[in-house]
Parts: structure tokens; C-alpha cells; sequence
């Protein structure tokens, strides 16, 4: 037998140890069945095998190192399972492989760098797992590589420059990651990439675009034309911090519940939101923009436990935090901005994903002269991997939530036709749409620019 495929059967129960013993077997296809329990690995005996097409079941455990003994394998596809471990670099035997797809899956650890060294590579899927560490500087000598896409990981660190020696790349996926540092101006060599993904790749202003024309007239080359690509006009490396003149201010208040403490990451968490914002409406509005009254929020201790604030949440917070300071609507001196650690919602159905409305509470608004977010947007703040109804966001999402919020409390509106049932009139990309998911990559619209440019509050 040469070829078992067995693909969308309903099959249920463990892959049989026993099919490792199929000497001629070149092709083994199990994909979109419901089978269960670990990888045997005995299938690591199939000297002749081809293809492996174990995708889109409930497979569990480790990857057996080992497959690293196929020698002949060039297709590798174990997406879609609960496979969990490491990724095992026995893979890197793997002489003939051409796809290794393991995305959507439960692996942790590191990237192995000896992936590299893997000359016949041309698709590389790691997407959706729980990969964190440095993106190995040795997958820039991938020499076949079509597609890399590591996707909603915990990634950190800088972009390798060498990806720009990757002269057969057409596709670069690095969504929702936590990456940091200059985007190397190399990406430039890499003239046939048709694909581009950097959205919430890094916190704004930590993955930033340095002083390079090749490097900037190049990413404006991925522009609107896909979702996934849109707007890679990211805050330069290079940029100083806005000093608006004396006058109003925006003024941050840090809350707390009684039975809570403080803590110092959503502080540093808010500080840094606060900073990025002012700088963002600076680049927007060509210069002004809005001044803070500090540059570290205001520690706010609320006389009541978390529980009392879960019912008429807004109004409970507001009064609490006016034993702080006087917080209120449309003031002359202060925009307010109250971040309270309040989870106006049961936070266990966050966690669980039964949460029904996903915009959470009534907390995370904004009215005139004042915004008030809420627990779920401090862990944004600070969680560059929050799984919210199904979909990872990443810290950009919550800076941009807070930009549409205080937006509001600076007297913009929604644009018109967004949220009355005809979204073909509405500008989605607007900061005051749904373009704050999209965060720095969102713009304003020119009704909206007037309006603060004429507010005391802009300068």
C-alpha cells in the first residue's frame, strides 16, 4: 500500500500504532476526522512516507521527535490539534521537507533555530500557538522559503534582519506578537513580497520605523487594498515627545477597589498609553495636539469592594473617584480619564469566552469632557496576547479603544452611517468607527480634525 487517506470520515478513537508498520506507505492522510490522543510514535517508521496529513483533528501531547528520522518526508501537517511541547529540532532532518505547517495548536517554547538549516523549506506555519523568545536570526537562511507566518504568539525582540536575504518570500505573516525595536530596513531587499502582515506585531512606539526612505516608501507599498495589510504607516523610532503650551488638560486618574491594590504594571501600562496618544494626535493633526496635567496617572483607592461597581458601573465609579478628584462632565480646566480597575462584568466568562456582549461593560466610554475605561482595557493595556471573544488583540487595540473614547470626551461622534445598519456610507478606518481595533494604523477624518483643532483642549 502506498497511499492511506482517509480524510473527512468522522473518525474517532487513537491513531493505530500499528500503521507505522506499513513499509511502502508514501502517503498517509487522516485530515478533519475527530481522532484523539497522542501521535504514535511508530509513524516515525515510515521510512518512504511523502506526505503526512494529520490536520484538523484532537490530536494531543508532543510531536514525536521521532519524525525527524523521515528522511523522505516533504510534507508535514499537524494544524488544527492540541498537540502541546516544544517544537522538537529532531524536525531539522528532515532534508526533503518542504511544508511544515503546525499551526493552531498548543506548542510553547522557542523557535528552533536549527529550522534554518532546512534548505528545501518553502512554507513555514506556526500561527496561533504559544510560541514565545526571539524570532532565530538562522531562518534568514531559508533559501526556498515562499511563506513564513508566525502569527498570534508571544514573539519578542526585534525583527531579524537577515529575513531580508529571503529572496523567495512572498508572504510574511507576524500578527499579534509582542516584537520590539527598529523593523530592519532589509525587509526593503524583499521585492516580490506580495503579502505583508505587521498588525499589533509589537506595541506602538516599541516597533517603530527608523529614518530610512527605502524602508518607508516601501511599507506604503502595503497599503488599504487588504484588511490584513492595511496601514503600515508605523510611529517612527525617531520622534519627539509633543509640548503643548500652558492651558487645559488632560488629567488620568489610576482607580482601584477597596479590596484591590495598586498595581504598578497597569500604572506604567496607562502612562505609556497616555504618551503615545499624545504623540498620535500630534502626527494627525500636523503639530497640536493635547497636554497632560501629569505624565504619571493619579492612584485613586475606592472606598468600596470591586462587587459594588458591577451594577451601574459608571455612575458608581464616577462618584468614587471624586474623593480623589473632582471629576466630572465638561469642565473648563480637565478632560478626565479615569482607568478603573473594575471588571463591571463577570470576569471568569472573559476567560471562558461566554462573555455575550463583546464590548464589555458600561465601562470603556466616553461622554463629554470625560472617559472611563474599565478592567478588561488595563489587562489590554498590558497583554500583548488577550483573547477577546475568539480573537487575539493585542496592546495597540486598547491604546486605540482609549483614542476612540476620548475622542468622545473632546466632542467627536460617531461618523456618519456607522452603527445605523448602512455601513457602506461608513468610514470603518476612522479612529471613531470601528478603526480604533486598528490602532496607530487608524486616521481621523477631516470633520473631526476641525473640531479639535478649535477646542482649547488641542494646541
Amino acid at each position: 500500500m502506498a497511499t492511506l487517506g482517509l480524510p473527512r470520515n468522522k473518525l474517532t478513537g487513537p491513531i493505530p500504532a500499528e500503521i507505522g508498520n506499513l513499509d511502502g506507505l508514501t502517503h498517509l492522510n487522516l485530515e478533519a476526522n475527530a481522532l484523539s490522543g497522542p501521535i504514535p510514535p511508530e509513524l516515525g517508521n515510515l521510512a518512504s512516507l511523502r506526505s503526512l496529513r494529520l490536520g484538523g483533528n484532537n490530536l494531543s501531547g508532543p510531536i514525536p521527535p521521532e519524525f525527524g528520522e523521515l528522511a523522505t518526508l516533504a510534507s508535514l501537517r499537524l494544524d488544527r490539534n492540541q498537540l502541546s511541547g516544544p517544537i522538537p529540532p529532531a524536525l531539522v532532518g528532515l532534508a526533503s521537507l518542504e511544508t511544515l505547517t503546525l499551526d493552531r495548536n498548543e506548542l510553547s517554547g522557542p523557535i528552533p533555530p536549527e529550522l534554518g538549516n532546512m534548505e528545501r523549506l518553502r512554507v513555514l506555519s506556526l500561527d496561533r500557538n504559544d510560541l514565545a523568545g526571539p524570532i532565530p536570526s538562522e531562518l534568514g537562511s531559508l533559501s526556498s522559503i515562499e511563506t513564513l507566518s508566525f502569527e498570534w504568539n508571544d514573539l519578542t525582540g526585534p525583527i531579524p534582519s537577515e529575513l531580508g536575504n529571503l529572496q523567495t518570500l512572498r508572504r510574511l505573516n507576524l500578527r499579534s506578537n509582542a516584537l520590539t525595536g527598529p523593523i530592519p530596513p532589509e525587509l526593503s531587499n524583499l521585492t516580490d513580497l506580495e503579502y505583508l502582515n505587521l498588525l499589533y506585531a509589537g506595541i506602538a512606539g516599541e516597533l517603530c520605523v527608523p529614518d530610512h526612505s527605502g524602508l518607508t516608501s516601501w511599507l506604503a507599498g502595503f497599503t488599504v487594498a487588504a484588511s490584513a495589510t492595511r496601514g503600515l504607516d508605523f510611529l517612527p523610532c525617531e520622534r519627539e515627545r509633543p509640548t503643548p503650551g500652558p492651558g487645559p488638560s488632560v488629567r488620568v486618574l489610576y482607580a482601584f477597589p477597596a479590596d484591590g491594590e495598586f498595581r504598578q504594571e497597569y500604572a506604567d501600562g496607562v502612562r505609556r498609553a497616555m504618551e503615545l496618544l499624545q504623540w498620535w494626535f500630534a502626527d494627525r493633526l500636523g503639530g497640536p495636539t493635547f497636554a497632560l496635567h501629569e505624565p504619571e496617572p493619579q492612584p485613586c483607592q475606592l472606598a468600596e469592594p470591586e462587587a459594588f461597581y458591577i451594577e451601574d458601573a459608571w455612575v458608581r465609579v464616577l462618584h468614587g473617584v471624586q474623593r480623589c478628584a473632582p471629576v466630572g462632565y465638561s469642565g473648563d480646566d480637565f478632560i478626565w480619564v479615569v482607568y478603573a480597575d473594575v471588571w463591571d462584568y463577570d470576569p471568569l466568562e472573559v476567560v471562558l469566552e461566554t462573555l455575550r456582549n463583546c464590548e464589555g461593560g458600561r465601562l470603556g466610554a466616553g461622554a463629554t469632557g470625560i472617559t472611563m475605561m474599565g478592567g478588561w482595557d488595563l489587562y489590554g493595556l498590558v497583554t500583548s496576547r488577550f483573547r477577546q471573544c475568539g480573537y487575539y488583540t493585542g496592546i495597540d487595540r486598547w491604546i486605540g479603544g482609549t483614542a476612540h473614547e476620548l475622542g468622545h470626551a473632546l466632542g467627536l461622534s460617531h461618523p456618519p452611517g456607522c452603527g445605523e445598519g448602512t455601513v457602506e456610507t461608513c468610514d470603518l478606518h476612522a479612529v471613531m468607527a470601528s478603526g480604533y481595533g486598528e490602532w496607530p494604523h487608524a486616521h481621523l477624518r477631516e470633520e473631526d480634525k476641525a473640531i479639535l483643532l478649535a477646542s482649547p483642549f488641542i494646541r
